[in-house]
Formats: C-alpha cells, structure tokens, sequence
C-alpha cells in the first residue's frame, strides 16, 4: 500500500482499514527515503498506539524510523559524524513537532491512558482514534516532509 497523502481525512480512512499511526507515517515516508511501501508497513507494525501502551506516539515512531533510515550511523569510517547528524535531526523533529502540538505521548494527546482497558474503550467509545490521531499523524508527516524539502535545497 502506497501511501501518497496524509490529510486527516485519508488517515482516518486507512485507520477503518486497519493500518496504525506507525504505518502511516513509515509508510508515507518510503518512498522519500527509499524503502517499499510492503517494508515499511510491516516494519512499523508494531508500533501503533504508541506500543499498545501509550507512550511515543506511532507517527512520531515512524517518522523516526524513516529519519534513522535516511540519515542513521551503521559504517564504522563515519559512525561518528553519521551519530551527531541523526541526534541532530531527531532533536530538530522533536522540537518542532513539540512546537506545534505540545508533547509526544499518546497519553499526552488523548488525556487517556490506553494501556489501561477502561481508558483504551473510553478512547473507543468518543472516537479519540478518529479525531484526535489523524490530526497528529498529519502533523508528524508535515513536519517530515518540511525537514526533508530543507535538506534538498
């Protein structure tokens, strides 16, 4: 699944499908940073719901994911320099992400925590998963692509 556009609307389509805020934002990013779209969407599996337990968000995983596939430290001739790079560009997504939006965690979005039966159907029942993740998803994928379009210039 090629996943091209990130509004709310089509977040909350792949959502119905059974596709996690991980996958949406890996997935996304594939293709911008040269991995399949298969790939990625079994890589970033495991992520959604910020681990089933509500810590870092799935879209900011995934988006991590990507950033540490495009500029990640692995040749011992530049795993120094490749290092501070990726510190830096986690740092710089981070900051503005928090910036926009006021934390990281899915318990710090949906003021719920989802690890926790009752707060995970209360989530259910008001629809928090339609309405509050694809607003957060959307922004992890802009701030991605405004990161990326910086670099290529």
């Amino acid at each position: 699944m090629k996943i091209e556009n990130v509004t709310e609307e089509n977040i909350v389509e792949m959502f119905i499908k059974g596709v996690d805020c991980g996958q949406v934002a890996f997935t996304y990013a594939a293709d911008r940073i040269g991995l399949s779209s298969e790939d990625a969407m079994r890589i970033a599996s495991a992520f959604g719901g910020g681990l089933g337990l509500g810590l870092t968000c799935g879209g900011i995983t995934g988006v991590m994911m990507a950033l540490g596939a495009k500029y990640g430290h692995y040749r011992e001739e530049d795993m120094r320099e490749r290092r501070k790079n990726i510190i830096k560009k986690r740092s710089e997504f981070i900051r503005r992400f928090k910036e926009a939006n006021g934390g990281v965690t899915c318990k710090e979005f949906l003021k719920l925590d989802v690890s926790i039966p009752e707060e995970f159907d209360q989530a259910l029942e008001n629809e928090l998963f339609f309405t509050i993740c694809p607003k957060i998803v959307s922004e992890a994928c802009k701030v991605l692509d405004e990161m990326l379009l910086e670099e290529s210039k």
